[in-house]
């Protein structure tokens, strides 16, 4: 027995099973699935090589050296040329 408490107009009926609506909507379900596998898969084969974290670790320690010591080039001659120095090592790129 159900007993009404309010006047909904928002209930869903459910309609008559449609064999074609649910093939079809399996089948977006199932591109949707491998589609995020295919790039799950894709992004697990760009994992970085240790050089790659070598040469991104020493690009930001020269970074760190030359804007800490830029802070204190005004205060002594050495610092202005420890940073003219680091300036022009070239610094390595990161692989693509």
């Amino acid at each position: 027995m159900i007993a009404v408490t309010s006047k909904r107009t928002d209930i869903h009926i459910p309609k008559k099973f449609d064999k074609e609506e649910y093939d079809y909507n399996q089948k977006l379900l199932s591109n949707y699935l491998s589609h995020q596998a295919k790039e799950k898969k894709k992004l697990a084969t760009q994992v970085k090589k240790p050089e790659d974290y070598y040469e991104e670790k020493t690009s930001r320690f020269q970074d760190f050296v030359i804007n800490t010591f830029k802070g204190f080039s005004h205060l002594t001659e050495s610092g202005r040329s420890i940073i003219s120095k680091l300036s022009k090592i070239q610094k390595p790129t990161l692989k693509k």
